[in-house]
C-alpha cells in the first residue's frame, strides 16, 4: 500500500471511502459534522497537522488525518479502511493493522510521529 498526504483531486474519493465504511457498520448520519471533508486543507494542513491516503491498486483504501487541538495535545481523526480491501488482525489484536502501522511509518518518517504520539515504540511499526 502508497500512503501519502491528500491532495484536492482526491476529495470524491476520500468522501466515497467516509460513506462505504460508515455505512458498512450501519454508523452513517450526515449532518454538519462531516463539514470538514470540504474544507481539508483548511482543518488539518494550515495547523500543522496531516491527512494521509493509502493507495491499493490505484484506488484509495484507507485514510487517517490528525488535527492539532494545543501545542502538545493532536486527535487522529477520519481513520477509515474499505472494507473487506485489507486483511486487518482480529478485533482488538495487540498490534496496529498493518495500513494504521503503514500510515504511522509515515508520519515517522516524516519526523511528525515523535511529536504527536511519543508512546508507540519504533519496533512496533515494523
Amino acid at each position: 500500500m502508497l500512503v501519502r498526504e491528500y491532495q484536492a483531486r482526491d476529495a470524491a474519493a476520500v468522501w466515497a471511502l467516509h460513506v462505504e465504511a460508515l455505512s458498512s457498520v450501519g454508523a452513517l448520519y450526515p449532518g454538519p459534522w462531516d463539514d470538514d471533508f470540504k474544507r481539508i486543507a483548511e482543518v488539518y494542513f494550515n495547523p500543522g497537522g496531516t491527512f494521509l491516503v493509502g493507495e491499493l491498486d490505484g484506488s484509495i483504501v484507507a485514510m487517517g488525518a490528525l488535527r492539532w487541538i494545543d501545542s502538545v495535545t493532536a486527535e487522529i481523526k477520519r481513520m477509515r479502511i474499505r472494507p473487506h480491501s485489507i486483511a486487518a488482525p482480529a478485533q482488538f489484536a495487540p498490534d496496529p493493522s498493518p495500513a494504521t502501522k503503514s500510515m504511522l511509518r509515515t508520519l515517522r518518517d516524516g519526523g511528525r510521529l515523535e511529536r504527536m504520539l511519543p508512546s508507540i515504540p519504533s519496533s512496533k511499526l515494523g
